[in-house]
């Protein structure tokens, strides 16, 4: 019989809350957005009544926000026989500003005040979600789709029974990526960036690829981060985790970090460790 589970989604205002839930409810999740916090614990005292996937939506204007937060986390932390996740959605400020600004939209929380006044208080009120978050999803990057694509990838595997694992690239330039369990910096690899012919291109193509290898670093290091993820993701798979997002880091995220999270994912695949793999350059 598969588990019952129930998947708490929140996050900052313009991060993509509305977005996700659409996703879920595709996904088959019966999806309740913005129910009073007070009636979570009643609800959840009875799990037999639960649909197998509920999804529920919170947001910084629920009025039992500041009064019930606490108490619905501790409901929903002690259910027993029944899946729980809470997922956090955010982005940079600068990006949610422009989004209002895009949309022309107005900040629900204080629709009278700048965007950047909500935006603090926001995440203030919401604080104590993300303090329990299970996972966070950092949208400041995707494009239309990406987060519809990212949901499905996860929560699927997660339903399949097995663990997903993202591998992930990024530029240190660019900030670190906040959604990443484990984070691996390859800076210490040769960069293809100080040669003309190999600038322009990605950590996906064979030049780019002969060229690191030639690092005599490379072999060394690569097997030892293969061996420590592979040893380290059962444990957390074993420990209940349904994902992990693992992150390799370069300058820019073009070429090093890309190689790296191409090969890793390759050997994780090509091993049969029973996870759902999946890749995403972030920078690219």
């Amino acid at each position: 019989m598969t588990k019952k589970t129930i998947l708490l989604v929140s996050g900052l205002s313009g991060a993509g809350k509305t977005t996700a839930l659409k996703t879920l409810e595709d996904m088959g999740y019966e999806c309740i957005d913005n129910m009073p916090l007070r009636l979570l614990p009643a609800m959840l005292s009875d799990t037999s009544a639960l649909p197998e996937r509920l999804a529920l939506g919170v947001d910084s204007r629920n009025r039992d926000l500041k009064t019930h937060v606490e108490a619905a986390l501790d409901a929903l932390s002690n259910l027993k026989g029944v899946g729980s996740h809470i997922l956090y959605l955010l982005a940079d400020e600068e990006v949610l500003v422009r989004r209002f600004n895009e949309t022309r939209r107005r900040h629900p929380l204080l629709p009278s005040r700048p965007v950047r006044e909500s935006l603090a208080l926001e995440r203030q009120l919401l604080a104590p979600i993300q303090q329990h978050a299970d996972s966070m999803i950092d949208t400041s990057g995707f494009k239309p789709g990406d987060l519809k694509k990212y949901l499905e990838r996860q929560f699927e595997a997660g339903n399949k029974g097995r663990m997903a694992v993202f591998f992930m690239s990024f530029g240190f330039k660019h900030g670190l990526p906040k959604e990443a369990d484990m984070v691996f910096d390859v800076r210490f690899l040769r960069n293809p960036h100080w040669d003309d012919d190999l600038r322009p291109k990605t950590g996906k193509e064979a030049d780019v690829q002969a060229y690191i290898r030639e690092d005599e670093n490379f072999e060394k290091a690569f097997t030892q981060l293969r061996e420590l993820v592979a040893t380290q993701l059962p444990l957390f798979a074993a420990s209940g985790k349904t994902y992990m997002t693992v992150a390799f880091g370069c300058t820019g995220g073009q070429h090093r970090s890309v190689m790296m999270t191409e090969l890793m994912g390759r050997a994780l695949t090509d091993t049969d460790h029973g996870f759902d793999v999946q890749i995403h350059h972030r920078d690219l």
